[in-house]
């Protein structure tokens, strides 16, 4: 389907407004896309550092823990009775250096069933007295050391508060450290000065977040099944709202200004263009009086619709001249070939008489000349091309006559014509030779031949038959009477009759004009065209 100019424009200025728009949100996001994607992984990296920081440290905090039993102050503080001051004393030097160097240990115990001693000490500047109670009574319970794994780091909360924990237990003798999970947790928030985000210690996986926020999240190594998550908001893509700002913008004011150029357009380009497309339809239609009103038309249009109203004054005056000459030429034309079917006609008749005198039937020729001489008048002395079929039956009529004086006995000829058609107009002896045609070429075989000349509407069309038991029409004439060829051709000898009939019938009627023959049953001839009065 065929667009409009207008549609062409608008998907032409929508195409190329789209696309500048289109890349612009392209460049914006792509380079969002990538400095989200580098400060993520430069977060993503800091957060690595600190949980392997602190990876590293429990697990020094573990390991020191499994050598620091096998001392031998330490042996004594947990398996030899008696008086052992110095052994405590040098256990209680070791647990608070030790709790110095941890950055991140909060507290640090040890105890044995054997001696029923025991030593609790905690940072004070990273866990309250409140927290160290809190974990000295859960892991003093035997009861809940034996229910838990041990020589492994856990997740635990107590009174609402949660801690990293660790005990390792050899015998009756049970040692251990914890952390306190906020500190972990302020020292990543801590990590990304950008931002406000917020840290976890979670399991399981992390759902991304939307534009403007980020999570990241690090394993760690010596909990399992846990990682410290940070989420929140990244400020720098704010930088990016500016940019956002000016696409928006720049989106309205394009569809603003396309919107002006629009209406322009349809007030001064695409209105007269119209107005002249109606008018040049209105013409080629044979309304030569339209004319273009080009006093609102620009300036190159204007010039156009100057010309149209002048070229449609000329076509006016050159359409009567040429229509008069086609009247002229179309009468003359016809003349001609009504002439040629006027001789042609007449030889054959003479031919029938001198026949028909060779055998000294006198009397049949003197009532055939006479049934001619009626007929000859006729054919004479009309100057009209067209005629009506009542006229072309009555005339019809004696040249069967004269057919049946010739051939006595052997034809037997039938007009079964519709009334309703008789006011049908045909060329002048068209149906007569077409007729003719069949007693020329149907007369000589052993049978009687038998002609039937019909006559009926169909629809708005008239259609007539002519239809005998004859030999038929040679297979070549039907093959160029079918492809059109035999109008085409030059009539020579014996195929003027019927090559002018068709072609006199073309001048009248042109395309609504059919011609058809057939051979089986019977030869028939059929003519249609339009039901004119």
């Amino acid at each position: 389907m065929k667009k409009s100019l207008y549609h062409k424009i608008v998907s032409y200025l929508l195409t190329v407004v789209v696309m500048g728009i289109l890349i612009f949100a392209i460049t914006i996001g792509y380079s969002a896309r990538v400095t989200y994607l580098q400060m993520k992984q430069n977060y993503q990296n800091s957060l690595e550092v600190l949980s392997g920081e602190v990876d590293r440290e429990l697990g020094n905090v573990a390991t020191y823990m499994q050598s620091f039993l096998g001392t031998t102050y330490a042996q004594e503080f947990c398996n030899l009775p008696g008086e052992a001051f110095f052994a405590e004393q040098r256990i209680r030097e070791t647990l608070y250096n030790t709790l110095l160097l941890e950055k991140y240990v909060s507290g640090i115990w040890i105890y044995s069933d054997t001696t029923d001693r025991e030593q609790w000490h905690r940072n004070a500047d990273r866990s309250t007295y409140e927290e160290g109670s809190a974990i000295r009574e859960y892991y003093s319970s035997r009861t809940n050391l034996r229910e838990e794994d041990h020589n492994r780091w856990r997740m635990v909360t107590l009174e609402g508060k949660e801690y990293l924990v660790y005990f390792y237990m050899q015998g009756e003798v049970c040692c251990g450290a914890w952390c306190r999970v906020p500190d972990l947790l302020t020292e990543a928030e801590n990590l990304i000065e950008e931002g406000d985000f917020s840290a976890s210690v979670e399991s399981g996986a992390f759902v991304r977040s939307a534009w403007g926020s980020l999570t990241i999240s690090s394993p760690f190594v010596q909990v399992e099944g846990l990682s410290l998550v940070l989420t929140g908001e990244a400020q720098f893509l704010r930088a990016f709202n500016l940019p956002l700002a000016l696409l928006a913008g720049f989106s309205v004011l394009c569809m603003a200004l396309m919107a002006i150029l629009l209406k322009n357009m349809r007030l001064y380009l695409l209105r007269p263009i119209r107005e002249l497309s109606e008018v040049i339809q209105c013409i080629a239609g044979g309304d030569l009086d339209r004319r273009v009103d080009t006093e609102n038309y620009v300036v190159e249009l204007g010039e156009i619709g100057a010309h149209l109203n002048e070229m449609a004054g000329r076509i006016k005056d050159l359409k009567i001249e040429v229509y008069e000459e086609q009247l002229m030429k179309k009468d003359a034309l016809m003349q001609f070939r009504n002439a040629q079917i006027r001789p042609h006609f007449m030889l054959n008749v003479i031919n029938t008489i001198y026949s028909m005198a060779s055998v000294g039937e006198d009397s049949v020729i003197m009532k055939m000349c006479r049934y001619l001489s009626d007929y000859m008048r006729y054919v004479f002395s009309s100057k009209e091309m067209v005629c009506t079929l009542s006229e072309e039956i009555k005339h019809l009529q004696e040249y069967i006559l004269i057919q049946e004086m010739r051939y006595p006995g052997s034809i037997e000829c039938e007009l079964e014509i519709d009334p309703v058609i008789l006011s049908c107009r045909i060329p002048t002896m068209a149906i007569h030779t077409l007729v003719e045609n069949t007693f020329k070429y149907g007369m000589g075989g052993n049978e009687r031949l038998r002609v039937t000349i019909g006559g009926a509407l169909s629809g708005n069309r008239v259609v007539i038959t002519i239809t005998d038991n004859g030999p038929g029409f040679p297979e070549d004439i039907r093959r160029r009477l079918a492809d059109g060829r035999y109008e085409r051709e030059e009539a020579q000898g014996e195929g003027v009759g019927i090559r002018n009939c068709i072609l006199r019938f073309r001048e009248l009627y042109g395309e609504a004009f059919q011609f058809e023959i057939a051979n089986q049953p019977e030869t028939t001839v059929r003519v249609t065209v339009p039901m004119e009065i």
